[in-house]
C-alpha cells in the first residue's frame, strides 16, 4: 500500500537534492573561477541599503499576484483584500514550492480559501485560470522581449532561441485551451488516466465561463503579471547595485527572463540549479563580475524561494487546519 505513495515522495527528495547539489557545484565552480580579490572589492564596495529596496520589491510582487484576485473577486461581487490576497499569494507559492505540479497543487489551496471566504467555487476556479492566462501571456511577451534584446546584444544563441520558442507555442496552447475549454462542463469522465491533467480538467471544467472569458479580467491579470516579472527583474539589478556593481537594466532584464525560461523547464524545484547556473552565465554576458553574478543570483532566490518558505508553512497550516469546505467535502465523496 504504501509503494505508491512512497514513490513520488524520493522522486521529490531526489529533485530537490539534485538542485541543491547543483547550486553547491556552481558556488564551487565560481569560487574557482573569480579571483579571491573580487569577492573582497564586492564586499568593500556593497551597500546594504539596495538590500532594503529589494525586500521591498518582493513584497510587490506579493502585492501585484493577490491584487489579480482580488480585482476579479471584486468584480464578480466577492470580497478580498488585498492583505488576505497577499497571504495567499504566500500560501500558493510555498504549496507550489512544497509540491511542483505545475502550479495546481497550490491553486487548489487558494480556490479552497476563496471558497471559504463566501466565493462560488466557479468563480474561484475561474479566477485561478484567468491568472494562469494572464502569467502563459506575459511570460510570451516579456519573453520575446528579452530575445529581442539579447538579439541586439548579440547574446541570442540556440541554446536560448529553440526553448524559447518551444515554450513560447506551448503557452500560447494553453491560453487557448484555457480559454476554449473553460466552463465546458461534461457529464463523461475525463478522457485521461494521469492525475494531473484529470484535475486540471475537472478544474477547467468546472469554472465560470463569462468570468475566464472577461475581457477585463484577462486583461487585469496579464499586466499584472508583467508587473510581477518586471519586479523580479528589478529586484535582480538592485541586488547587483547593493553589491556595489551598476549594469544595464535592459541586460539584466533580458538575463533574468532567460534564467526563468530554464527555471520553468527544470525537472528541480522551482529551476533550483538551472536557474542559478543560467542567470550568471547571462549576467556575466552582459559585463557583470562571476562574483558578483553568482552572489545577486543567490541573493534573489534567497528573497524570492527561501524567505517565504517560513510564512507560507505557517499560512497554508492555517488554511489546511480551517476545515474542508463543501466543495471539497463533495469531491471526495465522488
Amino acid at each position: 500500500m504504501d509503494a505508491p505513495h512512497n514513490r513520488p515522495l524520493s522522486t521529490r527528495r531526489l529533485s530537490w537534492i539534485l538542485g541543491v547539489a547543483a547550486i553547491a557545484a556552481l558556488v564551487v565552480f565560481v569560487v574557482k573561477l573569480s579571483e579571491e580579490r573580487a569577492f573582497v572589492r564586492m564586499l568593500e564596495r556593497a551597500n546594504p541599503w539596495w538590500l532594503v529596496v529589494a525586500f521591498a520589491l518582493q513584497l510587490l510582487t506579493y502585492a501585484s499576484s493577490g491584487a489579480i484576485w482580488s480585482f476579479i473577486t471584486r468584480r464578480t461581487g466577492g470580497a478580498l483584500s488585498i492583505g488576505a490576497a497577499l497571504g495567499l499569494s504566500v500560501t500558493k507559492l510555498f504549496v507550489d514550492q512544497s509540491l511542483p505540479s505545475g502550479g495546481l497543487s497550490g491553486a487548489a489551496v487558494v480556490a479552497g480559501a476563496l471558497e471559504r471566504r463566501g466565493i462560488a467555487r466557479p468563480i474561484a476556479y475561474a479566477t485561478l485560470i484567468a491568472d494562469a492566462v494572464g502569467y502563459y501571456a506575459a511570460y510570451i511577451l516579456a519573453l520575446a522581449t528579452a530575445l529581442l534584446i539579447a538579439g541586439v546584444q548579440g547574446h541570442a544563441s540556440t541554446v536560448i532561441v529553440v526553448p524559447a520558442a518551444l515554450f513560447g507555442s506551448f503557452a500560447a496552447a494553453v491560453i487557448v485551451v484555457l480559454i476554449v475549454f473553460a466552463g465546458r462542463s461534461s457529464g463523461a469522465r475525463a478522457p485521461t488516466r494521469i492525475p494531473f491533467l484529470r484535475r486540471a480538467l475537472l478544474v477547467i471544467r468546472r469554472a465560470d465561463r463569462d468570468v475566464v472569458r472577461d475581457r477585463r479580467n484577462l486583461l487585469a491579470a496579464t499586466l499584472l503579471e508583467i508587473a510581477i516579472i518586471v519586479l523580479d527583474a528589478t529586484t535582480t539589478w538592485t541586488l547587483i547595485r547593493a553589491l556595489g556593481f551598476e549594469a544595464p537594466f535592459l541586460g539584466v532584464y533580458a538575463a533574468f527572463l532567460v534564467a526563468s525560461l530554464f527555471r520553468t523547464i527544470s525537472i528541480t524545484p522551482a529551476g533550483l540549479g538551472a536557474f542559478e547556473a543560467v542567470s550568471v552565465i547571462t549576467l556575466e554576458a552582459i559585463g557583470v563580475p562571476l562574483a558578483v553574478a553568482l552572489s545577486a543570483t543567490l541573493l534573489f532566490r534567497g528573497l524570492s524561494f527561501w524567505l517565504p518558505m517560513l510564512p507560507g508553512l505557517v499560512l497554508a497550516h492555517r488554511i489546511r487546519t480551517s476545515g474542508p469546505t463543501s466543495g471539497d467535502m463533495q469531491d471526495g465523496r465522488a
